[in-house]
């Protein structure tokens, strides 16, 4: 470990936030990457951006994902007193075993795979909806008419949200947006509420009724299903609950929104292979798989997490395209091969290139 490009490393984190680097960012991905692992002072961070070291972290049993800690301390001094009390609700995905393993085997009982094949129709139908609408108007912006819209609509009738109220959801999202990443997401001057945590608030106030009537009155919906989901006794309480509902919100809406505009995106900078997708539609769901994997696996792709060792904290930035450390090179096969039609992560039918060319600006 070193701390000599300490400047450089800092720098570079700012970098990210800007703007202006979004369409390319992996210049600096790759320079992050290349004089990790570094301990940040500033940050109080340990940066690591290799594959190996990444995976080393992650594997350790001495780190751990519980961040509920450094949360509370930061909200507790500026929730109002009548917030309520789901709001402190540790996401499940930031808690270590036995607690995470708890919850994630009681939410798993309600998200069956005979469940998500039944949402197939729903979803088809809310995206003919969308593009009959776009062709109406006779152009179409795939993030405002189809990625956007898309998620939000779909977890609210997966949740049973009332039509009426999609808009709640939509406004509660945008302004929860900055807790996807962590980066800009400031705690006001101690007199003030932030407006993300005011929209936390409300959000968990109406999920917390949302709750209570499915208990008087279920439906065919997921909250009712997880309020009845039991385990040799143990069930979810309302705070669980409502706090895996923000959670599915957040992270089911930012990530598909992202999942889908970046589809479109690689597919547009390849025409090759948007013109392959138009000759053989068949080759649409091993590609959308493949898209999802990069996503969920993170296959080829930067991702950022945060975890913590004992007192510390350790900030890792994995950019794992193309790099030289990488137990498995980025595998390039034609567009129909036999191989691209496998729903294997470590294949690539999108693009058959690296996660970075496909989606750099021409």
């Amino acid at each position: 470990m070193t701390t000599a490009p300490v400047d450089t490393v800092t720098e570079g984190f700012g970098k990210l936030l800007d703007p202006a680097s979004r369409a390319d960012p992996y210049p600096l991905y790759a320079h992050i990457r290349e004089v990790s692992p570094v301990w940040v002072e500033s940050m109080s961070s340990l940066v690591v951006g290799r594959f190996r070291d990444c995976e080393a972290v992650l594997r350790d049993p001495r780190m751990s994902s519980d961040r509920s800690s450094i949360r509370r301390s930061s909200v507790d001094r500026i929730l109002p007193p009548d917030a309520p009390s789901s709001v402190r609700q540790p996401w499940f995905v930031g808690l270590d075993p036995p607690d995470h393993t708890r919850l994630r085997r009681l939410v798993s009982k309600a998200f069956t795979a005979r469940t998500v094949a039944q949402l197939e129709p729903r979803i088809a139908a809310l995206v003919d909806d969308l593009l009959d609408n776009a062709a109406e108007r006779e152009q179409l912006d795939v993030v405002t008419d189809l990625a956007y819209p898309l998620p939000i609509m779909m977890i609210c009738r997966i949740l049973g949200v009332p039509m009426a109220d999609e808009q709640l959801f939509r406004d509660w999202s945008v302004r929860l947006t900055r807790l996807a990443d962590g980066f800009g997401v400031t705690y006001g001057d101690g007199e003030s509420i932030p407006d993300w945590l005011q929209a936390e608030i409300d959000l968990h106030r109406y999920v917390l009724e949302l709750i209570g009537s499915r208990r008087k009155d279920p439906g065919d919906d997921l909250i009712s299903r997880l309020i009845a989901v039991e385990e040799e006794g143990d069930r979810l309480t309302s705070d669980e609950l409502a706090s895996i509902v923000v959670l599915l919100l957040l992270a089911g809406h930012e990530t598909t929104v992202n999942l889908i505009s970046h589809g479109f995106l690689g597919l547009l900078r390849n025409p090759q292979h948007l013109a392959a997708l138009r000759a053989d539609p068949g080759l649409a769901e091993p590609t959308v798989w493949s898209r999802v994997c990069r996503t969920i696996c993170g296959s080829k792709q930067p991702s950022s997490d945060r975890a913590g060792a004992h007192a510390s904290t350790v900030r890792r930035m994995v950019a794992r395209s193309p790099d030289p450390w990488a137990r498995t090179p980025c595998t390039r096969h034609p567009v129909g091969s036999p191989r691209s039609r496998v729903p294997n992560p470590a294949y690539a039918p999108l693009g058959h290139v690296p996660w970075e060319q496909a989606q750099r600006p021409p």
